[in-house]
């Protein structure tokens, strides 16, 4: 794959099957969850960008408990 997308590898790989759905779907948004830090939601955000879709983020920040 020739994306032109940096830091792609297996989450790019991934999108590959998962996007041609979506677009023959007649989809606008792409939607997808993870951590504030996740490499999975940056690619899925820069493909939505360079097709053109609209992208939903559900990002989630852990905060640490005591386990008293």
């Amino acid at each position: 794959c020739n994306s032109g997308l940096a830091f792609g590898g297996n989450k790019l790989r991934k999108l590959e099957y998962i996007v041609p759905d979506a677009i023959a779907s007649d989809a606008d948004t792409l939607v997808t969850i993870g951590g504030v830090q996740s490499n999975h939601t940056r690619m899925v955000a820069a493909v939505a960008a360079k097709i053109g879709m609209k992208c939903l983020l559900v990002q989630e920040s852990w905060v640490p408990h005591d386990d008293a």
